[in-house]
């Protein structure tokens, strides 16, 4: 009776282990898609209404608006792929890092193809306001950890 637990253990984690690669390849596509999806709507320099979007852009800040969520979707792509081969845990705010980066990218690229508004001056400036912050935070965060055995 023994013999036959261990064998149904056995397998139970031999398809755990199969699971887990399906898993990591699953996540591993939707990074790639989510990444290409904001740079294709980050870089493209018509308006971004295209099949992709499910909305109408029929403004500059709209567009902007969109911009900066492509941005986001870059970085959400780029934080699963690490996440996916990364072994040790990530600090949250090197992941808030570079959802604000990726968010400004876009805003950037933003400010270049739909030209300058109030709003989207006043949101890169806050974005950047928010980076420096963050940048500051983990800077501090690193000076406390204490390296003595």
């Amino acid at each position: 009776m023994a013999n036959h637990w261990s064998y149904k253990l056995y397998n139970f984690f031999i398809y755990v282990g199969y699971f887990m690669i399906v898993i990591r390849a699953f996540l591993f596509v939707i990074s790639i898609i989510a990444i290409a999806y904001g740079l294709f709507i980050i870089l493209n320099p018509v308006t971004p209404d295209s099949m992709v979007i499910p909305i109408q852009v029929s403004s500059i800040e709209e567009a902007a608006i969109v911009r900066s969520l492509s941005g986001f979707h870059v970085a959400c792509g780029y934080l699963t792929l690490r996440s996916i081969y990364s072994s040790s845990k990530v600090q949250i705010p090197s992941i808030l890092i570079y959802i604000v980066s990726f968010m400004l990218f876009g805003k950037i690229f933003g400010l270049f193809y739909d030209g300058f508004s109030l709003y989207s001056i006043a949101t890169t400036l806050f974005g950047l306001l928010c980076l420096i912050a963050l940048r500051i935070i983990q800077i501090h965060r690193k000076n406390q950890i204490s390296y003595d055995l």
